[in-house]
């Protein structure tokens, strides 16, 4: 019997998950004042099948916010909000981590309500914009945060993974904490000069800390994969840059990087947002449905909750 990899169990921390398949954290813009929804809960519920599920970034504070209808975890409404979201995934046998995301210099004044100036460690602008209702706005330049700043923004990181456990995720603590890692990414005028230097240290500085994970987001670095995999001893999870063109990452880049030893757990984006039976299907062989872009961001269940699942003929439904 040929086994495939991404189907058999792996131990992530204090977590036992059944597959390797794990579901990227993906914005969608659909928490309308920061709040998700029922909607929602059934987005994830319907991928309750991943070994793992990890949430949209969702910011700990007001200031943590960058981008449009984006959900937080810092108010009583959004811990009530998200609890429908987790026990809908714990009712279909799923296990749910949130991505707390603060978004320093990616923000503007117009998602906050006292019209701040986002807060990052150095005052240079994105030279990107922010997509809204009223056109794209162009990211000012930051204020440089303080000390004090800084002091705030670990103690809003431990509020939010505080009110995370009220609203009944499965991670907190350090064998249930994982760090997500994008060596050598360029989105939002990113631009690293020390790559290689930069993520060895970084490996090399959370060894003592018994991490559940490190989650490594590939943009064509294999080799400094390779190097964190090196330096880094526990769990990772791979997010795999696609070798195969323009075509996104596959099962096959998945199980490649499993056979080889460089991950211990896969995660997708795009393959998990149009194939919410992602498991079945790779059980199967496929097919696969290919994501709709347009849909992506914001909109109501267009693109959301109605990917077809495969019938037991094997057929789309």
């Amino acid at each position: 019997m040929i086994v495939n990899e991404l189907l058999t169990p792996v131990t992530v921390g204090d977590l036992e998950l059944p597959n390797r398949l794990v579901m990227a954290p993906m914005t969608r813009n659909r928490a309308r004042g920061g709040l998700v929804g029922e909607l929602t809960a059934e987005y994830y519920a319907q991928r309750a099948a991943a070994g793992l599920i990890i949430t949209e970034g969702t910011q700990p504070c007001v200031i943590g916010q960058g981008y449009l209808d984006t959900p937080g975890l810092h108010t009583p409404a959004q811990v009530s909000a998200w609890r429908l979201v987790t026990d809908a995934v714990h009712r279909r046998g799923g296990r749910i981590a949130v991505q707390i995301m603060h978004s320093g210099r990616i923000g503007h004044p117009c998602l906050y309500p006292a019209g701040e100036l986002p807060l990052a460690p150095s005052a240079i602008r994105s030279g990107e914009r922010l997509h809204t209702p009223a056109g794209l706005l162009e990211h000012p330049t930051p204020r440089e945060m303080t000390l004090a700043d800084i002091d705030q923004a670990i103690e809003d990181f431990a509020s939010a993974a505080r009110l995370a456990m009220a609203a009944g995720f499965d991670a907190i603590g350090p064998h249930r904490t994982g760090l997500r890692i994008s060596p050598g990414i360029t989105y939002n005028g990113m631009n690293e000069s020390d790559t290689e230097l930069l993520y060895t240290q970084l490996a090399r500085a959370l060894a003592p800390h018994d991490l559940a994970y490190v989650h490594v987001s590939e943009n064509d670095t294999r080799e400094i994969t390779k190097l964190i995999r090196e330096h880094w001893s526990g769990p990772l999870i791979l997010n795999p840059h696609p070798w195969r063109g323009d075509e996104p990452a596959g099962p096959a880049d998945g199980i490649e990087a499993l056979r080889s030893g460089l991950a211990d757990a896969i995660s997708f984006g795009r393959l998990w947002l149009a194939n919410p039976d992602l498991p079945t299907r790779i059980a199967a062989g496929g097919p696969y449905t290919e994501a709709d872009p347009s849909t992506f961001y914001g909109g109501d269940h267009r693109g959301y909750t109605d990917y077809p699942v495969l019938s037991p003929s094997g057929a789309d439904r």
